[in-house]
């Protein structure tokens, strides 16, 4: 009874959640297939339960202040901060408890992994997040929104990891091309796995066709945004169109990804390299004809 008691409670604190207009649409889909997984008779944990009803708690204070905020128009800095530094502490704590809670059930596992990774999101730990979601995929969770994640987290990590701030202000330059992009293929082959379900397979083919244009496959990227716009015409049909515009109207690329990607693994030219070819052309009288042809 106490525990049933628990799982409406739960219930009552979702729907709270779910009225935030600040809540992405994304999160809602992911706390309430965490909802749904408790709910299964074979997970009989209390305190799995009762992590998850702090974790929503906390959610709710979140969006709470930052609805306030917005409503009231006064941007208290000092009172954000405090309210971030609280959030951030109470998450740290409910992550260490759930990485001591032992779970025996396959089923009870696969939910302490999805709240880890829930928890290390929000903390901003991607490399533990990608991890844990690999670890509710090992367990049996073949959801579309748990390959969603894990592709978009890979793709943040290969961010994170492999790009920095440019020259000129609002640019991005890659630091090892050859490893940005075999993350990036990675993440896109995390959003594969998790296609064959109408309710979500616009916003993968979407995701799927910014990561090919990053890559510069173009061709690969307006396939991928033609399919958002024909599995979900009412949410992708204007932006995906918009892509398809640019791309079309772009030039063919002077190098192919191959072709950018081989020439990332060459060595640098080396000084002695570069000294034998001065001594080659102060010794040459003219051009090679070989230059002409």
């Amino acid at each position: 009874m106490e525990d049933s008691g628990r799982y409406a409670a739960i219930n009552a604190t979702l729907r709270r959640l779910e009225q935030y207009a600040t809540l992405p649409p994304f999160c809602r889909a992911f706390y309430r297939l965490i909802y749904e997984l408790l709910g299964d008779p074979e997970i009989d944990s209390a305190k799995l339960r009762q992590a998850f009803h702090v974790f929503l708690r906390c959610e709710c204070r979140r969006h709470q202040t930052v609805c306030r905020i917005v409503r009231d128009g006064n941007l208290d800095l000092e009172k954000i901060i405090r309210s971030g530094r609280q959030t951030h502490d109470l998450l740290e704590w409910l992550a260490r408890s759930l990485r001591q809670m032992k779970c025996d059930a396959p089923q009870q596992e696969t939910v302490r992994q999805l709240l880890l990774a829930e928890c290390d999101y929000h903390l901003g730990h991607t490399t533990e997040v990608v991890h844990e979601l690999r670890r509710a995929l090992r367990l049996g969770c073949d959801h579309p929104l748990v390959h969603f994640a894990l592709g978009y987290n890979l793709y943040t990590g290969a961010v994170q990891k492999f790009t920095a701030a440019g020259e000129r202000k609002g640019t991005v330059a890659v630091k090892n091309p050859a490893a940005f992009q075999s993350a990036c293929r990675q993440a896109i082959s995390a959003f594969e796995q998790g296609l064959g379900d109408d309710d979500y397979d616009g916003q993968i083919y979407w995701w799927m066709g910014l990561i090919w244009e990053i890559l510069g496959e173009r061709h690969s990227a307006c396939g991928a945004f033609r399919r958002a716009m024909e599995t979900d015409p009412d949410n992708f049909s204007e932006p995906s169109s918009e892509k398809l515009r640019l791309l079309e109207a772009q030039p063919p690329p002077l190098r192919t990804a191959a072709e950018i990607e081989r020439l990332s693994k060459l060595s640098p030219i080396t000084e002695e390299e570069l000294r034998a070819t001065r001594e080659m052309l102060a010794a040459c009288d003219s051009f090679p004809s070989v230059f002409f042809e």
